[in-house]
């Protein structure tokens, strides 16, 4: 009798053990299957590339406001950009080109910007502009682009449209009225579009400053 009670103890502890043998297996075949699952599309380290470069894939750290691969954001981006001041930060127009549209312009256009020459004397900032410093409101410039021509495959002018509105700080929005622009866009090697030239329509009038 304890014989068959001694097999019957053992038959049961040994199917315990398979039956805890088969969820541990269980358990960590899911938790592969779910950090393969996790991590698909990142295809791990591809040679040459850093931790630091999959982190910042990973967690998606691109800079959003950088020049654009695309030619029409890109347009738009500098475009916009050329007329975005905050007076409360910029002494002038130029301070404010300076700041904010040099990153997208290159080559001449970019020059002239950020070194204007012996024979440059400064801006004096108007009375407007003096009342937006005191005030603390942004003016917002923004930029809807569409018509190309193609000069070359990485060079084409742009038509825009700019408007600019008038952010305060209680939160209000003044819109002036829209005003066309075009830009010259060329590209760089490593894809990404610059403005290098621009034109405006003759004797009119545009732009708050």
């Amino acid at each position: 009798m304890k014989t068959l009670e001694t097999s019957r103890t053992k038959a049961l502890e040994v199917l315990v053990a398979v039956l805890a043998a088969l969820v541990l297996a269980g358990g960590i075949a899911w938790g592969v299957q779910a950090y393969r699952s996790a991590h698909a599309g990142h295809g791990g380290h591809e040679h040459g590339r850093s931790h630091a470069e999959d982190r910042d894939h990973l967690h998606g750290d691109e800079d959003p406001l950088a020049p654009s691969v695309d030619l029409i954001t890109a347009a738009e981006q500098a475009t916009a950009a050329l007329w975005d001041f905050q007076p409360s930060i910029d002494a002038t127009k130029h301070d404010a080109n300076v700041r904010v549209a040099s990153r997208y312009l290159a080559g001449e256009l970019r020059e002239d910007l950020i070194n204007p020459g012996e024979g440059w004397r400064g801006e004096v900032p108007s009375p407007r502009w003096q009342a937006w410093a005191r005030s603390g409101d942004h003016v917002l410039g923004t930029s809807e682009c569409e018509g190309v021509e193609y000069e070359t495959k990485n060079s084409a002018w742009v038509d825009c449209n700019v408007r600019q509105f008038v952010v305060t700080t209680t939160g209000g929005s003044i819109p002036y009225a829209p005003f066309p622009m075009r830009a010259f866009m060329e590209q760089g090697e490593d894809g990404t579009w610059y403005m290098t030239r621009l034109q405006y329509p003759p004797s009119e009038h545009f732009g708050v400053f």
